[in-house]
């Protein structure tokens, strides 16, 4: 009579936050989910629960209109092309309406060198796009119509569109019709460089305003070994929303092979601001070209660096570097590097100027080592220029009012200024025009939520601006103007802090991509931002490493590549960023500075970790955790050994292991600063999972609540991380049966997270599943049904139909109805969720046994044991092969293939399997954890039909006090108890109690209605035969 168990498979992920990992557990019996609770993103649900969802297409980061020809005052096409220019080797012009890919062509916007730029319509999303297709014989280093010339062009193509940054016009989509590559892109309604150049005069301010922009936009295409070579201000557009844009990298190729288009010699070209691109001459536009683009040398990431500091040149002073009438003499001024001097009248500042003369170096090897060595120096020649502006303002003041205030006063009004100016640096990175690119990004992301998030996120990033400029102000005024601090320590303040506002940029740009993972995990990524304060703690500042003065600037380097590591990780990108994380590594290493080559480990087995690489993810975290020991970082430190807790302690079930990791985090802990107590919460959290793993609920209750308690104390009501506290300890009272106390805490979680995420997002769908579970544990069928479709609908519309999520949700709802007997709906829903978990996950991942599992239960049930045997061993196969023999859903699948023997009366069989299940329980999660009581009933009966009733006594007994200890549904307990009334009297032992056992069963079964009809049928008949006629 024991009912098989309907276990649910562990879709438990991983999750990031601040520093350390910190995950939850998964929950078997198809019941809730337990979720990381830290700063960062939630740990994915366990199984039958639903989580993140995949990438979608990335939507248009802005609208776009055309305009007309390049150069000009008016609204100009992102493409590079002005309108009316001449096409080399004419390409067939396309009408308005023909269709390119997806793409419904609008018009011609005009033509360049390398192609023709249409206009066009995007009906999939819908938006309008800039349509440019490319010549055939466009391909770099291709002096003819070519299959080989078309194809590098392709692959050319395809380069550029893996590139993707905010300062870069976006490529959506690459392709080929007939014969000729395209490409969609952004269509940004905007001027030029040129254009906005000849408005008016601009100030050295206003032009680095724009020129940084364009520097960063570069960095990133050096990033991805991509160089422009023909980087111009008509390549360099700036949008209606204010943002800067590098455009048309028509001749950019990955390679730094020499700019040469062919062997065959070109015409001469005299006009110096015209394209050369036919075969036979150079690739550019001479006028900024580089000395190695002139010469046919290596051309690589230091062209562009030249070609920037001509714009820059002629920005500022509005005439260019080199002069000459000529290609030839132009050529020549460059190669010898003889320059104008810079005409009077010009307001530039000397360290700006010195900054251009050092990107226009003849030789590549004086130029700045990369871009980023170059944006570095301008904006340390910015800050130096506030600091003296303001200082030297002031003090003016105070010479005119000497006689009032005096000198003193004066220079204490400037320092403060200067302070001031100190802090409202993060405005560089989070600013109006900042926040409105990434409303706009999330809300035009395709993800229904994403326009809520938007409006979710925003109060997170600006508190933490806020919170940035206040302590940097605060810090610069003990250290410079009350001068209560040595310089020393407010160095490593200022370096904190610049590492903390490198982790706000880097969240900004990767979320302002728009990718629906990051925007399911937005707000969560938002909310675990550092907090500012811990940056003025003196205990912190004394244990934080800076590196050596003179390994600054490269230390920086590597950081803004962590930032963005981080960011990858918080935001779901694992794929991503795992292989920025390598190369992070590979960089760390190469640089030797310890700091940074334990944290470059951390990061790397944490994405290991997100991957279910375990075994990788504890080598990496020991290496990390060893390093930074070694090295004193002490913070490295702790986030490993808290990591490792919950790697070697939860997911690989060794228990005792995983308490000594917490123990040495707890030693680390103690060394940092953390007043608020989250490093403990996250700590404790962490270790109440290794002893829930282990079935010592009592223990990890406490934990819980214990974090619960400092983050409530600690955060907002509303923080994301208080809802995943909620959670988790609500998940430990399901397990441990008191139905009515994670009833509530669900609820609470579940309203939390409606209102700090929205109610149509993810994670509130998993709250609705985790509420649902507790409702059908309760025998509230239909209660649980309505939530469980609730939470299906919004994953469904988040994620897609066919998304492993929605797997899990039709999983769930089938449990409710298989409880009901309403098995043909059950089968209906069991096959749907394994034919989407087959498609997306592959025919051996864990979470398909899992629906192979459910759905033998159906045909069992249903007296289909061929079919029922068939799905139960094919289950365990892949059980056995991708978790181990010893792992406890082994147990679960082997406990319902012996349910269904012990129903064709094979005991034998049944027996074996049984106990085998039992074995693996007892081992993997405890004697006393409450699964142990399924085997117990199986083996009972089957105990009992082999004429063995003492044996059958022991296993009911066991099985009845596992049951009523933990609280089980009342359902499962009647079961146990008329096993041992059964048991009892056929051993002829205490037959009253026998039939006080049975009757309370009986009452269970009435409670219980419809779907235990034939249970009560039986208990029924057994006591009328037995019980005294009355």
């Amino acid at each position: 009579m024991g009912r098989p168990h309907d276990g649910g498979s562990s879709d438990g992920g991983a999750s990031h936050g601040e520093h350390g990992s910190e995950r939850g557990a998964a929950a078997l019996h198809g019941g809730p989910s337990e979720e990381a609770t830290q700063a960062g993103d939630p740990l994915p649900p366990s199984a039958e629960v639903t989580q993140a969802g995949a990438p979608l297409p990335r939507s248009a980061e802005a609208t776009q209109a055309s305009g007309g020809a390049s150069g000009s005052t008016g609204a100009t096409v992102a493409v590079g092309a002005s309108a009316g220019r001449s096409v080399h080797g004419r390409a067939t012009e396309l009408p308005r309406g023909a269709v390119v890919g997806r793409y419904v062509v609008l018009g011609r916007l005009g033509a360049g060198g390398m192609g023709v730029v249409y206009a066009a319509y995007d009906p999939e999303l819908d938006r309008k796009v800039a349509l440019k297709v490319l010549r055939a014989d466009a391909a770099i280093g291709s002096g003819s119509r070519s299959t080989t010339g078309g194809a590098r062009l392709l692959r050319e193509a395809q380069a550029l569109a893996k590139l993707s940054h905010p300062n870069v016009v976006a490529i959506h989509d690459v392709g080929e019709h007939e014969g000729q590559v395209w490409l969609a892109m952004e269509f940004v309604e905007g001027k030029t460089l040129g254009a906005w150049l000849m408005e008016r005069s601009r100030s050295w301010k206003d032009v680095l305003s724009v020129m940084l922009p364009v520097a960063r936009g570069l960095a990133a295409a050096h990033a991805k070994g991509l160089v422009h070579r023909d980087a111009k201000p008509e390549n360099v557009m700036i949008g209606a929303d204010g943002r800067v844009r590098v455009m048309d990298f028509g001749l950019a190729r990955a390679d730094g092979r020499p700019a040469v288009a062919g062997s065959e010699a070109g015409p001469r070209v005299e006009a110096l601001g015209v394209e050369l691109t036919r075969a036979g001459s150079l690739l550019g536009t001479p006028a900024y070209m580089s000395p190695e683009q002139f010469s046919g040398g290596e051309v690589g990431p230091a062209s562009d660096q030249f070609s920037y500091c001509v714009m820059v040149w002629e920005a500022l002073y509005g005439e260019r570097p080199y002069g000459g009438e000529t290609v030839a003499s132009l050529a020549l001024n460059v190669l010898q590097g003889k320059r104008r001097a810079p005409p009077s009248g010009r307001k530039v500042p000397r360290w700006l100027r010195k900054v251009a003369e050092r990107g226009l170096e003849v030789e590549p090897s004086r130029r700045f080592s990369d871009m980023g060595a170059l944006i570095e120096a301008l904006e340390r020649g910015q800050a130096r220029s506030r600091l003296r502006q303001a200082a030297a303002a002031l003090v003016l003041v105070g010479v005119a009012a000497a006689g009032a205030y005096g000198w003193g006063a004066a220079e204490h009004r400037a320092r403060v200024s200067a302070c001031k100016a100190e802090g409202a640096q993060i405005g560089e990175v989070w600013n109006d025009g900042a926040r409105s690119r990434l409303r706009e990004a999330l809300a035009g992301s395709g993800v229904p939520y994403g326009a809520e998030t938007a409006e979710k996120v925003m109060p997170w990033l600006d508190d933490f601006a806020a919170r940035w400029k206040g302590v940097r102000t605060k810090a610069c005024t003990a250290a410079r103007v009350e001068e209560a601090w040595p310089e020393e320590l407010y160095e490593r303040a200022a370096w904190c802090l610049d590492e903390e506002r490198m982790r706000l940029s880097s969240l900004v740009e990767v979320l302002g991509h728009g990718d629906a993972k990051a925007v399911e995990k937005a707000v969560l990524a938002a909310a675990g931002l550092p907090r500012p304060e811990a940056c003025i703690s003196r205990v912190r500042l004394e244990q934080l490493p800076v590196p050596p003065e003179k390994s600054r600037e490269e230390v920086r380097k590597i950081l803004v590549e962590r930032g963005r590591v981080r960011s990858l990780l918080e935001t779901g990108a694992y794929d991503e960023g795992l292989e920025v994380a390598r190369a992070l590594s590979d960089h760390a290493e190469r640089f030797g500075w310890a700091p940074l080559e334990a944290e470059a480990r951390y990061l790397l087995g944490s994405f290991a970790e997100r991957k279910g690489d375990y075994e990788e993810a504890e080598a990496m975290l020991e290496e990390a955790y060893f390093e930074a020991a070694k090295a004193g970082t002490e913070e490295v430190a702790f986030d490993a050994a808290a990591g490792l807790t919950f790697v070697v302690g939860k997911h690989q079930a060794r228990h005792a292991d995983g308490v000594r990791w917490s123990r040495i985090a707890e030693v680390h802990e103690g060394r940092l600063s953390d007043v608020a107590g989250l490093r403990e919460a996250r700590r404790l959290n962490n270790l109440a999972n290794v002893y829930k793993s282990q079935g010592n609920y009592q223990d990890a209750r406490r934990l819980f609540e214990r974090s619960l308690a400092i983050r409530e104390r600690a955060l907002s009501p509303a923080h994301p991380l208080v809802a995943m506290s909620l959670n988790n300890l609500a998940a430990l009272y399901y397990a441990q049966g008191d139905y009515d106390t994670a009833r509530r805490l669900f609820e609470r979680s579940l309203t939390t997270r409606e209102k700090s995420l929205g109610p149509e997002h993810p994670h509130v769908a998993q709250s609705l599943n985790n509420l649902a579970a507790v409702y059908r544990s309760q025998g509230e069928y239909e209660a649980a049904r309505r939530l469980y479709e609730r939470s299906l609908a919004i994953s469904e519309k988040s994620l897609g139909p066919e998304h492993p999520d929605v797997a899990s949700g039709l999983n769930n709802l089938a449990n409710v109805y298989y409880t009901q007997a309403d098995y043909e709906a059950a089968s209906r829903l069991y096959t749907r969720s394994l034919a989407i978990r087959e498609k997306s996950l592959g025919p051996e991942h864990p979470h398909v046994a899992s629906s192979l599992n459910h759905l033998a239960m159906v045909h069992s049930v249903r007296g289909d044991y061929a079919t029922a045997y068939q799905l139960y061993r094919r289950s365990l196969a892949i059980c056995e092969k991708t978790l181990g023999p010893k792992h406890p859903r082994v147990g679960e699948v082997l406990n319902n293939l012996a349910n269904a023997y012990k129903s064709q009366g094979a005991y034998d069989e049944a027996q074996r399997s049984f106990e085998r299940a039992l074995a693996i329980w007892e081992k993997s999660l405890g004697p006393e954890h409450p699964h142990m009581s399924y085997p117990l009933v199986g083996l009972a009966e089957v105990a009992l039909a082999k004429r063995r009733p003492q044996d059958a006594v022991r296993h009911a007994e066991r099985a009845v006090a596992l049951r009523e200890g933990g609280k089980t549904s009342p359902e499962d307990l009647a079961e146990a108890r008329f096993v041992l009334a059964r048991a009892l009297w056929a051993a002829d032992r205490d037959q009253a109690r026998a039939l006080e056992l049975a009757a309370k069963a009986r009452d269970a079964y009435r409670e219980a209605g419809k779907a235990r009809e034939k249970e009560l049928g039986e208990v029924e008949a057994w006591l009328a035969e037995r019980e005294p006629s009355k």
